[in-house]
């Protein structure tokens, strides 16, 4: 599943929110389903087909003196820059106004897909000035009412089309490689850019003890056991009721697009404040994206009475706020210091080796076949596994046949899923499981 972002584009008042909340409102299913992850003011993500779609709420641009202030375009920059593509929604009701053709503008600059949304049309009968928004050129345009739900159904359609375009066009510049890549994430001043340096042994990034200091994210490479690694290091995340600047929303979207083209995901957490929801939210992004994750509390030179005691406590506080995560990997480390960083990264390597695997499909089908002939739970009494192919790697991903599909259920899957992880030898690595009715 790919994500795919879409920046909402406009002036103040043509109904940017309220578009915000009907295509969340018409969609099926929300991506996060860990407590508190969804249904953000400034952004929320959906799925529609295969696509999960992280929707952004960009805020008006207002008039300038002289058409966009300079502070104004630089919000339309980050918010374009940073999306995949963008809705451009206008007011059909009072026609096309001076600030419409300069965001056009700055959105051919981009040459970024663009869907232009002709808000407020209630009905056929108000189109008086649909028209004139002609002039803006733009080739996929649609009349809609955002506060009615009209035509919002052929607008997410519009938005899977140029989704399907864009993966497209991703996967035929992809080149296939086995380069490992690692994101490091977490809070404000937990250390990502230390353990960085260290990593790079220079001082490439600027360290501040300043919360919020890395805006963007940065990609280093190294060398490592004959790979080339790479690490990003992404923008602090905040909660969101502190997120007062444009550039603290992108940086968010930064994190969630760094997770989803990572293999591997170093989640950082400051010792000294423990793990924070936020923290919890940013697993819940790498259990959703089958990303390997890495629970790493940060300076631990800070502690220096009762060590294994508290390394036992933080472990069990990890493995309960982390529940919904099997398997979770939690390491301590004091990246200003080093110390157990080359471990971290050893560890990451052997997990990176499982994250690609291919599994020979006896072996494949001697774990199926153990897990039926093992101590079975109730509600597995009428379902049958007849075998298991695997169709991909990063993360595996297995077809597993059986006799019937109205036997499945959630739990069923997470059944199977952790059998064989564990018969795989595969704990912690996120497997991705398809169901399929043999007929």
């Amino acid at each position: 599943m790919k994500d795919i972002a879409i920046a909402l584009i406009g002036r103040p008042n043509v109904g940017k929110s309220t578009l915000f909340n009907s295509l969340l409102g018409k969609s099926e299913a929300i991506t996060e389903k860990i407590p508190g992850v969804t249904r953000d003011r400034k952004y929320s993500t959906f799925i529609r087909g295969d696509f999960r779609f992280i929707l952004i709420d960009t805020g008006g641009i207002e008039d300038g003196k002289s058409g966009l202030s300079e502070k104004i375009r630089e919000q339309a920059l980050f918010a374009i820059t940073e999306s995949d593509m963008s809705i451009f929604i206008v007011d059909g009701r009072v026609g096309m106004m001076p600030n419409d053709e300069d965001i056009a503008e700055i959105l051919r600059k981009h040459g970024k897909p663009v869907v232009l949304a002709i808000n407020k049309i209630d009905e056929d009968s108000v189109k008086e000035y649909i028209h004139e928004f002609a002039k803006l050129g733009m080739k996929k345009q649609l009349a809609i009412s955002a506060a009615h739900r009209r035509n919002i159904e052929p607008l997410l359609l519009m938005c899977e089309e140029v989704a399907k375009e864009l993966t497209t066009l991703k996967n035929s510049k992809k080149a296939p490689s086995d380069n490992m890549c690692i994101a490091v994430v977490g809070q404000p001043n937990s250390g990502k850019s230390s353990l960085i340096n260290y990593l790079m042994q220079s001082d490439r990034m600027i360290v501040s003890s300043t919360p919020g200091t890395t805006r963007d994210c940065v990609d280093s490479e190294i060398n490592f056991h004959g790979l080339r690694l790479t690490l990003i290091d992404t923008a602090g995340l905040r909660r969101k009721a502190k997120v007062d600047n444009k550039v603290e929303v992108y940086s968010i979207l930064r994190t969630i697009k760094s997770v989803e083209r990572s293999d591997i995901v170093l989640l950082l957490v400051d010792i000294e404040k423990g793990i924070t929801e936020q923290d919890q939210k940013i697993g819940a992004l790498a259990k959703n994206r089958a990303k390997c994750l890495f629970l790493v509390y940060n300076k631990w030179d800070m502690i220096t009475e009762a060590r294994e005691e508290r390394k036992r406590s933080f472990r069990a506080d990890a493995e309960d706020k982390f529940n919904f995560y099997p398997g979770l990997n939690v390491e301590f480390i004091s990246a200003t210091e080093g110390y157990n960083v080359r471990a971290l990264l050893d560890k990451s390597f052997v997990e990176f080796q499982k994250y690609r695997i291919n599994i020979q499909t006896s072996h494949l089908n001697r774990a199926v076949q153990n897990i039926m002939e093992g101590e079975l739970p109730g509600f597995f009494r009428n379902l049958k596994i007849f075998y298991a192919v695997q169709t991909d790697v990063r993360p595996p991903a297995f077809k597993v046949f059986v006799n019937n599909k109205n036997y499945i259920n959630a739990q069923i899957v997470k059944f199977i899923e952790k059998k064989l992880a564990a018969a795989l030898e595969l704990s912690g690595i996120p497997l991705k499981i398809d169901i399929i009715e043999r007929r």
